[in-house]
């Protein structure tokens, strides 16, 4: 099934998003921006509508041998950023009132992996465990 936009309110304002036949999906939404070689500070969206209806940039890191075998990642597809604070929202699509947060950090001992790559989609946790899931992106070392 084709994924459909769905439009929410939230404190932060208006954030759109995908949905498909189950879960509900915020991508790409920034928490948070630095200067280089600076603390992170919260990032304020100017918009009244935030888009999240497409997977962020990852971080800076360099092709994984092992990732691209065992994991599918194909880092030549992936754009990538020195700035990837991002997170992504997934959630059923059944309105309730009530539900487990799971937060989801990657791995990668700081020099690989992001919350935003595909083969880390949380859609069939969030089906099958009734959760909200957020996938965290940061920055990443040398």
């Amino acid at each position: 099934m084709d994924k459909q936009p769905v439009l929410i309110q939230t404190r932060m304002g208006k954030v759109k998003g995908l949905e498909n036949a189950k879960p509900q999906k915020f991508l790409g939404i920034r928490y948070a921006y630095e200067a280089r070689y600076e603390a992170p500070q919260p990032y304020h969206y100017e918009t009244e509508e935030i888009d999240a209806t497409q997977h962020a940039p990852i971080a800076w890191q360099s092709h994984s041998q092992f990732e691209s075998f065992y994991l599918g990642t194909e880092y030549d597809t992936i754009q990538q950023t020195e700035f990837p604070h991002y997170l992504s929202i997934t959630r059923p699509k059944e309105k309730q009132l009530l539900l487990p947060v799971m937060v989801w950090i990657h791995g990668g001992s700081f020099v690989n992996g992001s919350g935003e790559n595909p083969e880390y989609d949380p859609s069939p946790l969030v089906i099958q465990e009734n959760v909200i899931v957020v996938n965290l992106s940061y920055r990443l070392g040398v």
